[in-house]
């Protein structure tokens, strides 16, 4: 399960902020579970309760009391690692956010708010995900039910009409085609080309239009997918 924090004086704005994280991991098959918190001072004085085990914290800058910088600061000081996003109508604090650490600033009055929060939540996935990641049951080619975790899965690639699935000591062939796959794969598996998927946390190199993998494989970015491609990729870094 993911653990995500709002911290926001304006109870419209949480929830409309908790209902798009809340609308991306449903759409994914992905738990989480949201806390609101209406200011800084309420989040800090329940700290462990708060920041114990949460996987990123979404902040308001302007709030009465400690405001949203102040306790970004603070969480530094206590959690360094812990993910911070702040989610502010104020566009001259973006810079004071990245002097804390922040790693993504969302505009509240963004016609795109949606695609930001998605994007932002790709990305706390691609950190924190596998903690969450259910074991998944597959079909082989011979009627054999396997269970495995999508962590452990390198790349899937097309073999007429099944797909391979590979991974780190073996391949199993599946009875599901590439079209089927495409509605069921994780955030973190993006197409590279029309006969292969690849588990953007197994790309150790890419050169030029080649994907160097975890396991020494190489994969081919099809010239037709690669700004898609690229774009997905960066997004998960």
């Amino acid at each position: 399960m993911l653990n995500i924090v709002i911290v926001d004086d304006c109870a419209k704005d949480r929830y409309l902020l908790s209902n798009f994280i809340k609308t991306w991991a449903n759409e994914r098959s992905i738990d989480v579970r949201v806390s609101e918190y209406e200011s800084g001072d309420a989040v800090l004085s329940q700290e462990k309760e708060a920041f114990l085990g949460t996987d990123a914290v979404f902040l308001d800058i302007s709030m009465t009391g400690t405001d949203g910088l102040e306790t970004a600061q603070i969480i530094c000081q206590m959690y360094p690692e812990l993910p911070k996003i702040f989610y502010s109508s104020l566009m001259e604090y973006v810079y004071k956010g990245y002097m804390v650490n922040a790693v993504r600033f969302i505009v509240k009055t963004a016609p795109d708010l949606r695609e930001q929060v998605y994007e932002c939540m790709g990305h706390i996935f691609a950190l924190h995900g596998e903690k969450c990641e259910q074991q998944h049951e597959i079909i082989t080619k011979f009627g054999e039910r396997v269970v495995l975790r999508y962590s452990e899965v390198i790349c899937i690639t097309a073999a007429k009409n099944y797909t391979e699935i590979h991974m780190r000591e073996r391949q199993i062939l599946q009875r599901k085609s590439m079209r089927v796959l495409t509605n069921e794969l994780p955030p973190q598996f993006v197409r590279c080309s029309r006969s292969a998927f690849v588990n953007v946390r197994h790309v150790r190199k890419i050169v030029r239009n080649t994907l160097v993998l975890s396991n020494g494989e190489q994969l081919q970015i099809g010239d037709s997918y690669f700004s898609a491609f690229m774009e997905d990729y960066l997004k998960m870094q």
